[in-house]
């Protein structure tokens, strides 16, 4: 029988996941905060965006830790 792979590997492959979709969202929200012609709310998306942009980071953070 084959191995089933670490729990450890699941998780990870699923930070990969969840920061692709969070790629996908950013790139949503940049798009909408520049067609966006209420200036109030494309600064309140660039806001979020820039919380995405957060969040990535932390997700690159605990994938940078794997490495280590």
């Amino acid at each position: 029988m084959g191995e089933s792979p670490s729990p450890d590997s699941d998780v990870y492959r699923a930070l990969e996941l969840a920061d692709g979709y969070l790629s996908d969202a950013e790139h949503v929200l940049w798009k909408a905060a520049a067609e966006s012609g209420h200036p109030d709310l494309t600064t309140s998306i660039e806001d979020l965006t820039q919380e995405m942009w957060t969040i990535q980071q932390q997700l690159q953070d605990i994938q940078d830790s794997r490495e280590e």
